[in-house]
This record gives C-alpha cells, sequence and structure tokens, in this order.
C-alpha cells in the first residue's frame, strides 16, 4: 500500500471515530468539551466553540523513531485530546492518547502541554503553525534535542 492511501485510509478512520464519538454523545448535557476516566479520553460536544478539528503531524523523533501525532479540538478552544503513534528503529509500535493543553510559553510562544492518559508522562509541543510544524520540546528522554513533527493533514468535522 502506498503511502497516500494509507494517510487517506488513516484520516477515514479518524472520521468514523471522531463521527462516532458525536453520536455517542449526542443526548448527553453540553458543558464539557473533554470527559476522562480511567480507560478513555473523549471530546464532547459543545456549541459556540466552532467546529471539530483534526489534524495530523509526523515526523522523526529520538532515536530515528518515526511518529504520527494527532490533535482533536473545536475551532475556537485550545484543549483537546490527542494520539501519538510511535515506530522505532526496531519496528516496535507504541501509541498512546490523552488530553492536550494549549498554554503560554516563554517569550510570547504558544506549547502544547500533553499528558497521556494514565498521567505517567506528559511532552510538550512548541507550536510553529504559521510553518505548519511543530517541535517535541527537549526533555531527558530526548537528550536536548527540538525533533519537528511536519503538518500533514487538517480536516474540519461540521
Amino acid at each position: 500500500m502506498n503511502r497516500v492511501n494509507s494517510i487517506w485510509i488513516k484520516h477515514c478512520a479518524i472520521y468514523i471515530v471522531v463521527v462516532f464519538i458525536i453520536a455517542c454523545n449526542i443526548n448527553k448535557k453540553h458543558k464539557l468539551f473533554i470527559e476522562k476516566d480511567k480507560s478513555e479520553t473523549k471530546l464532547q460536544i459543545s456549541t459556540g466553540v466552532g467546529e471539530i478539528t483534526v489534524q495530523s503531524f509526523e515526523g522523526s523523533i529520538y532515536h530515528n523513531s518515526y511518529c504520527i501525532f494527532t490533535i482533536y479540538k473545536y475551532k475556537h478552544s485550545g484543549d483537546g485530546i490527542f494520539s501519538i503513534s510511535i515506530l522505532n528503529a526496531n519496528k516496535e509500535l507504541f501509541t498512546a492518547d490523552g488530553i492536550v493543553y494549549t498554554l503560554k510559553g516563554k517569550n510570547d510562544t504558544t506549547e502544547w502541554e500533553c499528558v497521556i492518559n494514565e498521567g505517567e508522562y506528559t511532552f510538550y509541543f512548541l507550536l510553529d503553525l504559521d510553518n505548519e510544524r511543530i517541535c517535541l520540546k527537549p526533555d531527558k528522554l530526548n537528550s536536548g534535542k527540538l525533533h519537528q513533527l511536519y503538518l500533514i493533514s487538517t480536516k474540519t468535522i461540521q
């Protein structure tokens, strides 16, 4: 399967998941954007914050691992949910999901704080969306290097 078909299939699956989330939550109160329990994180239906936006980024991170990061959020809300997949050099696949919060960083930068559902690990991306990229902020795991992921897809779901 070529790369274009693979990306298209993944985004179709994302669309189906988001539509399923909306359908499952149609009768719930619309107070929270995000609902978290021990086993899952959900983007709740909300009015007045725009459509759901799905953005996917890809690139190489520490130790030549391939990474896909996808964020789901409302257009006029900084917070949302995310999923991340990392394929390391040994062809082992790791996946996680959780909540993303938009924060103001140093020198007027914007950051995404990504908290994995289990709460065991938090990582940060510096946003450079004008140049269609995000940068994994250096921490103890990535040896102080700034790894870039590039925007591969943006989809608005109405």
